[in-house]
């Protein structure tokens, strides 16, 4: 099924899968013996085992058919969300799952743009039953999706960007500021009366263009780039905090 088939099934966008358990994305192999050689004995991804367990469209998560929504709350964003570098209980969803004691579904795509998740949440709401809450952890402004028949392919300032559509998404500070402030607009009013909602980021530029919550990254995960496990306890308390559930 081509994902213009998928939309019109209302199914979420797939995202790449990773080519076996151990590693992904940034988080590969050859990063990891490096930086076993450059960490202190004590580091903590020395002993700790990181495993990606997806499901058929690639999230981190269950099968969207086994989830019941109703009961959950769904975290949109990016690789931080996904939880690069980080093992399962470890994660953003694991943390907050373990605070509330509530089914927590981790819609986190890597390298993923505000409008991916927007257009993921639109399909959640069309699709399946209002969930406990929605969180948006919005991710650069600086990034936008190019829709192809089989894939997503995640443009901005720090990939390759082949359709130079990031290049062009990019050209003036005022166009990804727009289109980030009318996502958080639209998805505001998309779950507003629904379910309980919030928002925050770990990007700097963000929080000033939303005036959201910003997450200070306190330490790095197996891969010395993405957020680490206080990093990801800090966000998933203040999550939780602020969804008062």
């Amino acid at each position: 099924m081509n994902i213009l088939e998928n939309l019109n099934n209302k199914n979420f966008f797939p995202i790449d899968k990773p080519s076996n358990k151990f590693w992904y994305d940034q988080d590969t192999k050859e990063r990891y013996v490096h930086n076993l050689k450059v960490q202190p004995k004590d580091w903590h991804y020395r002993d700790k085992i990181v495993y990606y367990i997806t499901n058929s469209l690639g999230y981190r998560t269950k099968q969207f058919k086994d989830i019941d929504w109703r009961k959950c709350i769904v975290l949109f964003g990016c690789s931080y969300i996904y939880g690069v570098g980080s093992a399962e209980d470890e994660t953003i969803s694991g943390y907050l799952e373990e605070l509330t004691g509530i089914p927590v579904i981790n819609m986190g795509a890597p390298g993923s743009s505000p409008t991916f998740s927007l257009h993921n949440s639109a399909i959640l709401s069309t699709k399946y039953p209002s969930p406990k809450a929605i969180v948006y952890g919005w991710s650069s402004q600086y990034r936008c999706p190019f829709y192809t028949k089989n894939e997503v392919i995640h443009c901005g300032n720090w990939l390759k960007d082949s359709k130079k559509m990031g290049e062009t998404w990019n050209s003036n500070e005022e166009h990804p500021a727009i289109n980030l402030k009318l996502s958080s607009i639209i998805s505001k009013e998309m779950w507003n009366n629904r379910t309980n909602y919030y928002e925050f980021t770990f990007f700097k530029t963000v929080a000033d263009t939303l005036s959201c919550d910003y997450i200070k990254q306190v330490d790095y995960a197996r891969d010395l780039g993405h957020a680490g496990k206080e990093t990801n306890k800090i966000a998933a308390e203040t999550i939780a905090k602020n969804l008062n559930l």
